[in-house]
């Protein structure tokens, strides 16, 4: 118990109280809020949002479009890769469409769509596309690591599916697609609050973090920032806790 104490103290709380100090020194040299405020300010300014009337709303609603791209990029991903496992030639044909997303900035994507699509639309679509080409390639290669050998053997002695599932399909997936998974969520968070910042998507985190910068108040453009980082390591880490319960798998995946 102590010693959990101690690497609480030592890893956890010291890391955090060390960057904040750091921010704290800067924000004294600096000496303009308008660039960067105090940590003071900033947790003012988080303090305030959190019993504002409109938090819950806006929470919520930034909430329900990152978690709907995310079951819409996976659900997809995951079809696609079966397919593309089954006929190569699709694989092919999605493959050069799946590197100009990873390499294509997303303000671009963002820029582009926006001309054609709703905000809240566009905000869920980009959270999609963030999560689509990962979960798709990640999946792709759990059923190409499966050894050919090994299912051959499998019908051999006429295993049931529900024993070859048990045996071979999951874990592979647990080595592939649910690291990746992992992963996929920070980064479709990150793009929601970039889609819902540059497409003015009502009732938002990023709406609300494109006012105070209109306002030049910039401790509410840190806390609402502190607010999105939150949100999406919790998700993040509520994943994790569900799909790799004390796995030692650590969440690398293509990006």
């Amino acid at each position: 118990m102590k010693n959990k104490l101690i690497d609480f103290l030592l890893y956890k709380l010291l890391p955090i109280a060390f960057w904040l100090s750091v921010w704290e020194i800067v924000a004294i040299i600096v000496n303009r809020s308008y660039f960067l405020p105090h940590v003071s300010e900033t947790l003012a300014s988080l303090y305030n949002i959190l019993l504002s009337e409109e938090f819950p709303k806006v929470a919520s609603l930034t909430l329900l479009r990152v978690l709907l791209g995310i079951a819409l990029g996976t659900l997809c991903g995951a079809m696609m890769a079966i397919i593309s496992h089954k006929i190569r030639i699709v694989y092919s044909l999605i493959s050069p469409i799946n590197s100009v997303i990873k390499a294509t900035p997303v303000a671009s994507i963002i820029i582009l769509l926006w001309i054609s699509m709703n905000g809240n639309v566009l905000a869920v679509f980009i959270a999609f596309l963030m999560v689509f080409p990962i979960i798709w390639q990640n999946l792709y290669d759990a059923f190409s690591s499966i050894d050919k050998d090994l299912i051959e053997v499998s019908r051999v002695f006429e295993f049931s599916y529900k024993k070859q599932l048990k045996l071979l399909v999951l874990p592979a997936l647990k080595q592939y697609f649910l690291p990746a998974f992992v992963t996929a969520i920070g980064l479709a968070f990150k793009a929601e609050i970039a889609a819902e910042i540059i497409a003015g998507v009502r009732n938002s985190i990023g709406q609300m973090i494109y006012y105070s910068k209109d306002a030049l108040i910039t401790s509410d453009v840190f806390a609402w920032t502190i607010v999105g980082v939150a949100f999406s390591i919790a998700i993040e880490k509520i994943a994790r806790r569900l799909l790799l319960p004390k796995s030692g798998i650590k969440a690398e995946a293509e990006t």
